[in-house]
């Protein structure tokens, strides 16, 4: 299954401590709940296949905005792709994003994800490119 999620790809935060309490960020929790409305949102129109179950492989394209600062030729090297988004947020916690987000969603659980393939670069319209398949 392919979702395209037309959001600016965000990372997972660490968690916040004060109080001897754990929390996330106010940032944290608004991106969560854009990201799981879509998510959501895909879900109840493709119900029929979704919670996938088994092992799955999840394959993920975060298209990353091009800064407007950039001059004409950088921004068109961004967009031909010899110039990579090699600075914040990282892949890693991009990828931990979805996992959490799409957890109970999309899958029952982010261990039945046994193979991963992501990459992160610049595009005119930033997204999430999410590929899903029971392998």
């Amino acid at each position: 299954m392919r979702i395209i999620i037309p959001l600016t790809p965000t990372a997972q935060q660490r968690p916040r401590f004060a109080r001897g309490r754990t929390y996330k960020a106010k940032s944290q929790r608004i991106n969560e709940a854009h990201l799981s409305a879509h998510l959501v949102e895909y879900a109840h129109k493709h119900r029929d296949k979704i919670p996938l179950a088994g092992p799955i492989k999840l394959t993920l394209k975060a298209v990353m905005p091009i800064p407007p600062s950039w001059s004409k030729k950088k921004q068109d090297a961004a967009l031909t792709g010899t110039v990579w988004p090699d600075k914040r947020p990282d892949l890693s916690n991009i990828i931990k994003q979805i996992e959490d987000v799409a957890q109970g969603i999309l899958f029952a659980d982010d261990k039945s994800i046994c193979e991963i393939s992501a990459v992160k670069r610049y595009g005119e319209v930033p997204r999430w490119e999410i590929n899903l398949e029971v392998l």
